[in-house]
């Protein structure tokens, strides 16, 4: 279930990131200092202006390989606020799924606004880490890319203070390797099981939202469908899109 933060602002570590997955480990470098921002009420106006302008007019449905070179930057911001619970507590991790309405204007930039949370492990219970990333990515307003339009995603955040070494990803060859026999009940129980291990990122974890969003597709499962579809990097968003469309789910308009 989706819960809408707060706003806390919070200062801290480092961590990488791409458009559809960020990793977050123990800092061990500081992290770059983070632009001059514009006032409260400058800020509000902009992106007042942003939503009217794209929810008033005829517009696009962007596309995530298009927004990735800006999310990069602004998801870099959520370290700070990944450092700050570190500071309360060493050893908290999470997975903290991040529902956001991205909306571009060619002339005055990308705003985001955080629709809610959907999370596993204490880091997703600390209300005043939830609040941090919603002003963290709501502080921000981003380059515009030249198409009117916005999209609603969900970006799967990890967390992980690091220092184990986890070498067991044996689930997410169960997972693969019951799709590709056809038996997707088992392939999406195994895919969510292992999507809630916050060491698990990268490639797996792309790799696994496939599994899981083709496979629910194939089950006529169409809320799981459209979770995992909305979670899905780029490169994976057609197979589920496929694979939803041969059973009658549309999953775009």
């Amino acid at each position: 279930m989706f819960r809408r933060g707060l706003t806390v602002i919070a200062l801290g570590a480092v961590c990488s990131a791409s458009l559809i997955a960020l990793t977050c480990q123990s800092p061990h470098i500081e992290a770059s200092p983070a632009p001059a921002a514009p006032t409260a009420t400058s800020l509000a106006l902009l992106r007042r202006d942003i939503e009217q302008r794209v929810d008033q007019g005829p517009k696009h449905r962007l596309r995530k390989a298009d927004l990735r070179p800006g999310m990069k930057v602004v998801m870099r911001l959520v370290d700070r606020c990944y450092a700050k619970a570190l500071l309360i507590d060493p050893k908290i991790s999470g997975v903290v799924n991040t529902g956001l309405t991205i909306r571009n204007d060619p002339t005055l930039g990308i705003s985001l606004t955080v629709t809610g949370f959907d999370t596993d492990g204490r880091l997703g219970e600390s209300k005043q880490f939830l609040s941090c990333v919603t002003t963290t990515l709501e502080s921000n307003v981003l380059p515009p890319l030249p198409t009117l339009g916005t999209i609603d995603a969900t970006y799967p955040l990890t967390f992980d203070p690091g220092g184990v070494d986890h070498h067991d990803t044996s689930i997410v060859d169960d997972s693969v390797r019951a799709a590709k026999q056809g038996r997707c009940a088992e392939a999406v129980d195994a895919a969510e099981r292992a999507l809630k291990r916050s060491w698990l990122s990268g490639p797996l974890r792309h790799s696994l939202i496939e599994v899981a969003g083709t496979c629910a597709c194939r089950l006529k499962d169409e809320i799981k469908a459209r979770h995992y579809f909305s979670l899905a990097s780029p490169e994976f968003e057609d197979n589920i899109v496929r694979a939803c469309t041969a059973v009658n789910i549309k999953l775009l308009d």
